[in-house]
């Protein structure tokens, strides 16, 4: 297929966005692995940012600011009152991936997350705010969680498991993939095949999954199955208090 044409059509329709996007996926040997609907949706973000980056800058320019400023020339004498400490961690921003840490990683409650985000600033920190931020992280990493499920297919070996999470007041489950240093978590309302085949990783997979036995997992007869460890201990140790057997001693 010749892109040059549509390239050149791209940018008679004014569609930088997806020009520029799509310069950059030809440059990417691995792209060939994504679907036509995924790279499609990966030019349309694009294009979409693009045009959002725009309307900013307009917004810019029609409101004539009087004062164009930055940190470095911010006066921070004594006589005006200003911490300068303070503004030079606001200004670091390292308490944004804190909040986002306490938030994805460490599954924090919102409102806790921002009472921590307050105690490392000193401010209030908007519970909007938090999930702006989250929502921004999410969208730059779109590009990034295509590219890690197809090397996770890749994989030999892929660790799988589900846990219960509420949104909401109703139930939803986190369904995480892993390999290596590379970890895909997943929100879905069910917990077993539909979510699976929505995500569509284990459909795709034939390597090894590791996993706690869940039938949903076992119904799937391409892949090769094994059991996971922390969850084979468990089961002894279940096996030792309930019967006393001697055997299921690790």
């Amino acid at each position: 297929m010749l892109t040059h044409p549509t390239l050149e059509k791209l940018q008679t329709l004014r569609l930088s966005g997806m020009l520029k996007a799509l310069s950059e996926q030809q440059q990417m040997p691995e792209i060939g692995s994504l679907g036509f609907e995924e790279r499609l949706g990966l030019l349309i973000d694009r294009e979409v940012t693009e045009r959002e980056n725009r309307r900013l800058e307009t917004r810019l320019k029609k409101a004539k600011l009087r004062h164009s400023c930055c940190l470095e020339d911010l006066d921070v004498k004594a006589s005006r009152g200003l911490d300068k400490t303070l503004i030079l961690t606001l200004a670091a921003c390292t308490w944004i991936a804190r909040g986002i840490n306490l938030l994805i990683c460490q599954m924090v409650a919102l409102n806790r997350v921002q009472k921590s985000v307050k105690a490392m600033i000193g401010v209030v920190i908007s519970e909007a705010t938090l999930l702006k931020f989250v929502r921004r992280l999410h969208e730059s990493l779109a590009d990034w969680e295509l590219l890690v499920a197809e090397q996770l297919i890749k994989s030999a070996a892929i660790n799988v498991d589900e846990t219960s999470l509420r949104v909401e007041q109703k139930n939803h489950w986190i369904h995480v993939y892993s390999a290596g240093d590379m970890t895909l978590k997943y929100l879905h309302r069910k917990r077993g095949k539909e979510a699976i085949e929505s995500i569509n990783i284990i459909p795709r997979y034939g390597g090894v999954i590791i996993h706690d036995c869940w039938s949903s997992y076992l119904s799937y007869n391409h892949c090769t199955h094994g059991l996971c460890g922390s969850h084979l201990l468990r089961e002894l140790a279940f096996v030792i208090d309930a019967n006393g057997y001697r055997w299921a001693t690790p």
